[in-house]
């Protein structure tokens, strides 16, 4: 088991820079995209409250997508016949070869949470050196990001064990274009307002996510969601095991 999982480290070392690095660049990336947005360097960092606030969740979500790919390429370094047929003869079995890429999965994306997470505390503190004011916090939502991420892994992992990695990317790759379209089409013959709407909307859910004014429907939402996440997750393991032979026999090599 312990040989497994150096195994895993040692084999996906490059990932865990990249799980520490994107949530880095997400934070501090909106800075020169609204330099782009003809502010000036004057006026820049306040704009981060405003509408650079829409810029800021755009990076965010595209840096965990980014990480989505690479736990892709994670789960696909042992597409091989031979090793599938090793581990199967292995004494702790199949079994814990599954369990290790889910291991390396939920540390991947705890780094990435970690990352993020402290980015936006130094990018408050940036703000607040710079204007005085609060900057809209992402600290509350983070937790919900990670367990959205797991929830995603949970359903996505048992077809990759099953299909590939190739058909699961190509499905994450349809599933995101379809997102962005619905969001072009959304700006562009949504309601009056569009983006401004939206800004708005995302804008207020962000404040009383921030000032734990969420009530009703959305509370109760709230409180279960990371326990049906991490459920959804465990349970996904087991599926994942009893898909695993049956996707050893449609590796190529």
């Amino acid at each position: 088991m312990t040989g497994l999982l150096f195994k895993e480290l040692r084999q996906n070392r490059r990932m865990f820079p990249a799980a520490i690095l994107l949530p880095i660049l997400a934070a501090f990336l909106p800075i020169p995209v609204q330099l782009s947005f003809d502010h000036t360097a004057k006026d820049v960092i306040p704009s981060l409250n405003e509408d650079g606030l829409m810029t800021r969740l755009i990076m965010l979500f595209t840096a965990a997508a980014l990480l989505s790919q690479c736990i892709r390429i994670a789960l696909g370094q042992d597409e091989s016949k031979k090793w599938a047929y090793f581990t199967i003869s292995h004494p702790k079995g199949y079994r814990a070869q599954v369990y290790m890429k889910y291991v390396l999965i939920f540390m991947l994306l705890g780094l990435f949470f970690v990352s993020a997470y402290y980015s936006d505390m130094l990018l408050q503190m940036l703000f607040w050196h710079s204007t005085g004011e609060e900057l809209i916090s992402f600290l509350n939502l983070l937790p919900f990001l990670f367990f959205f991420q797991l929830l995603m892994q949970a359903f996505s992992i048992p077809f990759i064990f099953r299909f590939g990695s190739k058909n699961g990317s190509n499905m994450l790759a349809v599933f995101l274009l379809i997102l962005v379209l619905a969001a072009v089409i959304f700006l562009l013959f949504g309601p009056d307002g569009g983006y401004g709407a939206l800004v708005d909307a995302a804008e207020e859910l962000l404040i009383r996510l921030g000032n734990g004014e969420l009530n009703g429907a959305f509370a109760v939402i709230a409180g279960a969601f990371p326990l049906a996440a991490a459920a959804a997750y465990i349970g996904s393991y087991f599926l994942s095991c009893r898909f695993y032979l049956k996707g050893v026999a449609e590796y190529v090599k």
